[in-house]
């Protein structure tokens, strides 16, 4: 029987064969006639040795592995990263809109000097009215507040009593005067409500938000007036 150095140095001679790519049957005959195994001994030497090449490749072969690795690399210090981190918000908060600049209004002298024009009494009230309505009708106000005042005067109201209005109600004065002022006065005065022009004035000053109606209903003028008489 050989010796086990010579065993060994015969099965390297033998490895080289599958390292240098030869096929099933020059290896399977190499090796029975190297050691005399049987076919079964060298299958099993066959696919053991397969296995282990495959396990010991070149480490510069393109293998899937190899690439994952070159990608995930640890940090050399060489790049910098900024970590991000999103909180998820409670369920049922509301979301916190984002900071922004606010819509701004007109000009305080813009609304002096309308107030000046048109009859106001009380600057700061006016001003504090002007204040409540949304920043569009602010500017709506400085834009359509001549219109609408040349429209009652032209019912016969007095710069008083638009003065009152305008102090009490700027949101009338803050459309075109056809699309509401002349609207609602026109409903007042009609048939259903039967008011003259100063109580349908009153009514503004006495309860402003028949201006954000498009169209006046008639109980409501029922009551408004019915709240004033008691």
């Amino acid at each position: 029987m050989q010796g086990l150095p010579a065993l060994l140095r015969r099965a390297a001679a033998s490895s080289q064969l599958l390292t240098a790519g030869t096929g099933a049957e020059s290896l399977l005959g190499a090796l029975q006639a190297t050691f005399g195994w049987s076919s079964c001994v060298v299958a099993g030497a066959a696919a053991t040795m397969v296995g282990r090449r495959l396990l010991t490749q070149d480490a510069g072969a393109a293998h899937p592995h190899h690439r994952y690795a070159d990608g995930h690399r640890s940090w050399d210090g060489s790049t910098t990263y900024r970590a991000v981190v999103q909180r998820a918000r409670p369920r049922g908060a509301a979301a916190v809109p984002t900071p922004g600049r606010r819509p701004e209004g007109p000009p305080a002298r813009a609304l002096a000097e309308l107030a000046a024009q048109h009859g106001v009494a009380d600057g700061k009230a006016f001003a504090a009215a002007v204040e409540r309505l949304q920043v569009e009708r602010q500017h709506g106000l400085v834009q359509h507040a001549e219109g609408v005042a040349l429209h009652l005067q032209g019912l016969g109201l007095g710069l008083e009593t638009v003065g009152r209005m305008l102090q009490a109600c700027p949101a009338l004065f803050s459309f075109p005067a056809e699309e509401r002022a002349e609207v609602l006065l026109a409903e007042l005065m009609g048939e259903r409500c039967g008011r003259s022009a100063t109580q349908a004035a009153e009514l503004f000053i006495r309860c402003p938000a028949l201006a954000n109606t498009r169209h006046v209903m008639p109980s409501i003028v029922r009551l408004v007036s019915e709240n004033h008489t008691g």
